[in-house]
């Protein structure tokens, strides 16, 4: 008898709806608001979308489902990977707010009007593995995240440069230069009334994009650590094998030296055939001090970055701008911006420590 749990049940429950529910009021949706649920016929957990269906009904909006054929090309990334059909922008532009679930238009025309318009909109699911208990068991607001990330974002915004060090021997240098570098706050949920209308479920963390010329150093991949599926599926989950050490000079890899894993990240950056696979595009810090780890029971495919990149103290680098990107997640990992250390092997210190900002530990479960 199989000891692993339903992933697809398509059938909705009490708890899950109660969740979606919780979410839709986070975000602000009112009764009468015009909610385009946008999904398609290979996103194989339907029974999310007809949750947050039902749950819109009970705040008394006017919830629509589209589903489509896929028009995102597999393992893609970048402006040529998802072409949007006429009929989702259409959807789109109809309704008060949008809710991707099995799909997405990152990196499009489409979205960047989405976001200048200031249109809510969010990204409804994560993995197949914990969409579901995330929603059950985590969903959002939740106000120490918050406080962090806000606090995060701020001292970001003012920083020029951004260290990662671990004891595996990560010692990388991020400079964001002269071109005030673009921020993002994540929080799981959409406060529109604050402007804040683009965001991920699961989101928490502050992330910032950088000058990637101004990128040097070493990044090391140890036991522990998050990193990709490309290795994770070979060696485990999380990573079990030898170390994998990227060394990163003027913004982009030009070495990958270790064992299996090592060969394995090679191989997957070399059938790109793309210089642009090779350049970082952003660094993150989680800031969910909640128990997740708990994802590291679900033994499936996909719950690699989407899981581990927002949970508290853990640091993200995002590399590869098109037509791949990876965002790699490491544990004990120390941080400063410009001189300031805001993270000591995983614990936020100095302004962002608990208590700088008057936090309480969390209970564990």
């Amino acid at each position: 008898m199989s000891s692993y749990p339903r992933l697809y049940p398509y059938e909705i429950s009490n708890q899950l709806v109660k969740g979606c529910r919780q979410i839709l009021k986070a975000c602000e949706l009112k009764e009468g608001s015009k909610l385009a649920l946008l999904t398609a016929t290979n996103y194989r957990q339907q029974h999310i979308v007809n949750s947050y269906y039902q749950a819109a009904l009970d705040i008394g909006a006017e919830p629509t489902i589209l589903m489509t054929e896929p028009y995102q090309v597999p393992g893609l990334f970048g402006k040529d990977a998802i072409k949007v059909p006429k009929i989702v922008e259409a959807a789109i532009q109809a309704a008060d707010y949008v809710f991707f679930l099995g799909t997405n238009i990152f990196y499009t025309p489409v979205l960047d009007r989405v976001k200048a318009e200031k249109k809510p909109a969010y990204f409804a699911y994560n993995s197949e593995a914990s969409t579901e208990w995330l929603i059950t068991h985590y969903p959002p607001p939740y106000e120490p995240l918050v406080i962090r990330t806000d606090a995060g974002i701020e001292l970001l915004s003012k920083c020029t440069e951004i260290r990662y060090t671990t004891p595996a021997g990560t010692d990388l240098v991020m400079g964001k230069g002269r071109r005030n570098a673009r921020q993002d706050r994540e929080v799981g949920f959409l406060e529109p009334s604050k402007g804040h209308t683009w965001d991920i479920l699961a989101g928490a963390g502050i992330y910032s994009f950088f000058e990637p010329e101004s990128c040097n150093g070493k990044y090391v991949i140890t036991a522990g650590d998050y990193p990709t599926q490309i290795v994770d599926r070979e060696t485990g989950f999380p990573y079990t094998g030898d170390d994998i050490t990227f060394t990163i000079k003027d913004g982009k890899i030009t070495k990958i030296e270790g064992g299996v894993g090592a060969k394995l990240m090679r191989r997957w950056f070399e059938a790109w055939n793309s210089e642009k696979s090779y350049i970082l595009a952003h660094m993150g810090i989680g800031t969910d001090p909640r128990q997740r780890r708990d994802f590291e029971k679900y033994p499936f495919y996909g719950v690699s970055g989407w899981d581990g990149e927002w949970i508290e103290g853990l640091i993200c680098l995002g590399v590869g701008y098109e037509p791949s990107h990876l965002d790699m997640m490491q544990r004990n990992g120390s941080v400063w911006f410009d001189n300031e250390k805001v993270l000591d092997n995983e614990k936020f210190v100095g302004p962002l420590s608990d208590e700088a900002l008057g936090l309480k530990k969390p209970r564990k479960k």
